[in-house]
């Protein structure tokens, strides 16, 4: 459930940022996400970990 919120949350916030073209908003934007992305992927291969 985390990862999917993560991973929407990412998804969601990306498009939006892509759409404003607002330069703050970008840089906030990429600091904001570079933790959840990093959060996502360690979720990601935990889950696969415990799948084996």
């Amino acid at each position: 459930m985390i990862g999917i919120f993560a991973y929407f949350f990412l998804y969601y916030g990306t498009s939006f940022s892509n759409t404003l073209n607002i330069d703050n908003f970008r840089f906030i934007w990429s600091l904001i996400s570079l933790p959840t992305l990093i959060s996502l992927y360690l979720i990601y291969h935990g889950v696969g970990r415990q799948l084996e």
